[in-house]
C-alpha cells in the first residue's frame, strides 16, 4: 500500500493509504474540460409570488448563474445538482425549484416553531440553454444581511 498527499483547490493536504495513485484535483477539473459551478445568496426580503434574484454572487465558475433575472442556464448538457436553502418569513411558504419551465421540486415550511428554513436539493439531467431557478409561490422570504437564502449547483458530468 502507497501513502499518497492530496492537495485540495484551498491548499489544504492530508496523506492518504491507497493501491492506486489518487488523482488531484486540477487533474480532475482537466478532464472534465468545463467546471461549472456556482453559489449565490439573496440578502433582499421578497414577499410576491416571483422568481427569487439570488443578488450576490459568491461563486460563478462558467459565468452561468445569471444574478440580475435569478436563473441558472446550463452551458452543457449533463447532469447536475442544484441545492437551495430558503428562510422564510412568518407563517406557511413555500416555493419550488424550477428546470426548464416545466419539472418543479418544492419546498415548504408550516411556520410554526422557532425556524422558517427549508433546504431542497435536486439533480436533473439539462440540454444546453435550459435554465433553472427558485420561485416563490406562497408567502414571504424574510430580509437578511446574513447567508440566510441561498442558491448553487454545479455539473456534475456531461452526458
Amino acid at each position: 500500500m502507497a501513502s499518497v498527499t492530496v492537495r485540495t483547490q484551498v491548499g489544504l493536504t492530508f496523506p492518504m493509504l491507497s493501491h492506486d495513485p489518487v488523482p488531484s484535483c486540477p487533474t480532475i477539473l482537466a478532464r472534465q474540460r468545463s467546471p461549472v459551478a456556482f453559489y449565490a445568496s439573496s440578502s433582499g426580503g421578497t414577499a410576491a409570488l416571483q422568481t427569487v434574484k439570488f443578488n450576490t454572487t459568491h461563486i460563478n465558475v462558467g459565468s452561468s448563474y445569471f444574478p440580475e433575472h435569478g436563473y441558472f442556464r446550463a452551458p452543457e448538457r449533463g447532469v447536475y445538482l442544484f441545492a437551495a436553502s430558503i428562510e422564510f418569513g412568518p407563517g406557511p411558504g413555500t416555493g419550488q425549484l424550477v428546470f426548464g419551465g416545466h419539472h418543479r421540486t418544492p419546498v415548504h415550511t408550516t411556520g410554526q416553531g422557532g425556524g422558517n428554513t427549508a433546504t431542497v436539493f435536486a439533480m436533473a439531467e439539462l440540454q444546453k440553454g435550459e435554465r433553472v431557478w427558485f420561485e416563490l409561490t406562497q408567502g414571504s422570504i424574510t430580509k437578511r444581511s446574513l447567508l440566510g437564502t441561498v442558491f448553487g449547483g454545479f455539473l456534475i458530468f456531461k452526458t
